[in-house]
């Protein structure tokens, strides 16, 4: 019996077409992605409403890494299991990780999406020139 009823809050929540269960909401083009100071911002389009969450992949239980109910999300750098690599040519930092874009609040669909992002920093190379008097 609880099965059945488990069927039943699934046809509730999403309307049945042809045989499938069919949600309306769905991500638009490619999101846009900032590598910003200190933090990565990420901002997707959809279709119908806002993502229920985008987060961090590994990262759904830490409140930090997860923005509910928003199409825009900044992650700060060094956080949220964020992999880190220096690079000796061109020298600089690299940051990478993957955000997941979860539509419905309650269930994982095959119109969410996950999108691996990278962010390069270079190193700034500055010639710095002074004159010295000496007595």
């Amino acid at each position: 019996m609880l099965w059945c009823y488990g069927v039943l809050l699934l046809l509730f929540l999403e309307p049945l077409v042809g045989g499938q269960l069919v949600f309306d909401n769905q991500i638009e083009g490619s999101p846009e992605i900032s590598c910003g100071h200190g933090q990565i911002n990420f901002k997707v389009k959809t279709t119908k409403g806002t993502p229920s969450s985008i987060y961090v992949k590994g990262n759904s239980d830490n409140k930090d890494c997860v923005i509910r109910d928003s199409e825009n999300a900044s992650i700060p750098l060094n956080t949220c299991n964020m992999r880190r690599k220096r690079e000796v040519n061109p020298a600089g930092i690299g940051y990478a990780m993957t955000i997941i874009v979860q539509l419905h609040p309650l269930f994982v669909t095959k119109v969410d999406r996950a999108y691996n992002v990278h962010c390069f920093y270079m190193e700034a190379h500055k010639n710095i020139d002074t004159e010295l008097f000496v007595r």
